[in-house]
This record gives structure tokens, C-alpha cells and sequence, in this order.
């Protein structure tokens, strides 16, 4: 590790804040101020090549109780699913909701592209 990287996770429990990319976003976000113990809108991204794959996506995330909004992402030339929900966030939900939501849309030709939420 080096000197920037160790000042940079100084003080960082990696039980809470694993080293991935997950991780690396919630400790910044705990750095900066965040309350991560707060529930809050939560949402994730999913990129499809066809709108015909977004559509097919879209019921099996809402079955899950996700909102979810379809539209055409004009800059990346795909359809987007933002999926929506409140959730505390911890990197197992996280990395859980990731995964599962991974899994649902990879047969439609979906893939994740990363998630957000408003700091609390």
C-alpha cells in the first residue's frame, strides 16, 4: 500500500468498508459527513443495448419493489433502468441489491452502471 493510499483509509474499518469498489464509495461518503445509518432514495442503474431489453427488465425489478424508469440514454447510445428504493446503505445491501439486480438483467442484455443516492 502506499503512502497516499494508507492516508487515504486511515481510520477505515474494512469489516465495514471492504476494499472494492462499493466499499470505496461508502467510506468516502461516510468521510465526507454521511450519515450511512439513514435510510434513502437508492438507485441503480442497469444499461441495455435494445429497448425491448429494458422493457423485459423493467416487471422483474418491480417485482422485487423497485420503481423503475426506462428511458433512452442519448450520450451512451442504450436504454437505462434506474431502479429505485429506499435502503440504508451498507455495502452487504449494496453489493446484494447489485448482484441480484445483476442477475435479473443480464438476460435481457443488461448491465449495471453504478448506483447513487443523496447524502444524508
Amino acid at each position: 500500500m502506499s503512502i497516499g493510499q494508507w492516508w487515504r483509509n486511515r481510520g477505515r474499518s474494512f469489516s465495514s468498508f471492504p476494499d472494492d469498489e462499493n466499499g470505496d464509495v461508502l467510506w468516502q461518503m461516510h468521510r465526507s459527513g454521511d450519515d450511512l445509518s439513514k435510510k434513502r432514495r437508492m438507485n441503480f442503474a442497469f444499461v441495455f443495448q435494445t429497448e425491448r431489453g429494458a422493457r423485459a427488465f423493467q416487471p422483474k425489478a418491480e417485482a422485487l419493489g423497485f420503481d423503475v424508469e426506462v428511458s433512452f440514454f442519448a450520450s451512451k447510445r442504450c436504454w437505462d433502468a434506474e431502479c429505485s428504493m429506499d435502503l440504508t446503505p451498507t455495502h452487504k445491501k449494496v453489493s446484494s441489491v447489485e448482484s441480484e439486480l445483476s442477475t435479473l438483467a443480464a438476460p435481457d442484455g443488461g448491465r449495471p452502471d453504478g448506483w447513487g443516492c443523496v447524502s444524508q
